[in-house]
């Protein structure tokens, strides 16, 4: 592995998720994944409101585990506007958020042309099964989604905008300061009151980050960048950008992967 990038963060992960968006949906779907249960509990958060004198929470060693992607039962009228980082093929975050009456729009952003097609192609068929096994016209998640390609640093938002934002393993992609720079924008684009779910690599990487030409069976022609500050200084990070850090839970994920999943609240609102 190489220490440093030879081309920029964005720019390897476009080229990477590019050649193999089919290659890493299927390697998705086929194995057990924490997206939906941090998901599940992000919208109960928004919904319930964290409790009184919540603590951050620090368990290392906790397993990946397998959850069906159905959204919540409905609860009260919400009409949540949620913007996706790094959305991918949808498979199962961007569905599972489209699915959910809590969520009015998701705006889903990738710098991959390449999966946002096959996220297309998931919204569009989710759609169509829907109506068929009920015999209804349902609310076009077609419709319920606006996709977006883009590189997430290049996106302006109005300040405000969004109640919860979600970032599952693309801001791990950034350079270290870009993740910073990224986490002070999203701050700007919540409400008061608004949420983000993010995880970050597990560990502290080496200075630069580190470039891997053997993720899924990739070459050194396109490689993937990752980087991360660890645990501890990842939620210095985003409390110094404002947020209140709700969850930050340290999970063994597939393949002998560490990944920081965090909660966090920009405080206001409610």
């Amino acid at each position: 592995m190489a220490t440093a990038p030879y081309l920029s963060p964005s720019t390897l992960s476009r080229t990477a998720y590019n050649n193999h968006a089919q290659t890493y949906l299927d390697w998705t779907t086929a194995r057990p994944s924490s997206r939906v249960p941090y998901l599940t509990r992000l919208l109960s958060l928004m919904t319930s409101g964290p409790p009184s004198g919540i603590r951050t929470s620090n368990v290392s060693n906790t397993s990946a585990s397998t959850t069906t992607a159905t959204s919540p039962a409905p609860s009260p009228a919400h009409d949540f506007r949620v913007l996706e980082l790094g959305c991918g093929a949808g498979v199962p975050g961007t569905l599972f958020l489209a699915r959910s009456p809590l969520v009015q729009h998701v705006k889903a952003v990738d710098i991959s042309a390449a999966q946002l097609d096959l996220l297309q192609s998931k919204l569009t068929e989710d759609t169509l099964q829907t109506d068929n096994e009920h015999n209804i016209n349902t609310t076009s998640l077609v419709d319920k989604v606006q996709i977006l390609e883009a590189d997430m640093l290049d996106l302006t938002f109005n300040n405000s905008m969004f109640d919860a934002v979600v970032a599952l393993f693309s801001i791990v992609h950034l350079a270290r300061r870009e993740q910073k720079v990224m986490l002070e924008r999203v701050y700007a684009w919540l409400g008061g009151g608004g949420y983000l779910l993010v995880n970050f690599v597990g560990t502290e990487m080496e200075d630069g980050g580190i470039v891997d030409g053997t993720w899924l069976e990739g070459s050194e022609a396109d490689p993937a960048f990752w980087d991360g500050f660890g645990p501890e200084r990842t939620k210095t990070v985003l409390r110094d950008c404002g947020f209140e850090v709700l969850v930050a839970e340290v999970v063994d994920e597939v393949d002998d992967a560490r990944f920081l999943w965090v909660v966090a609240r920009k405080p206001g609102g409610k």
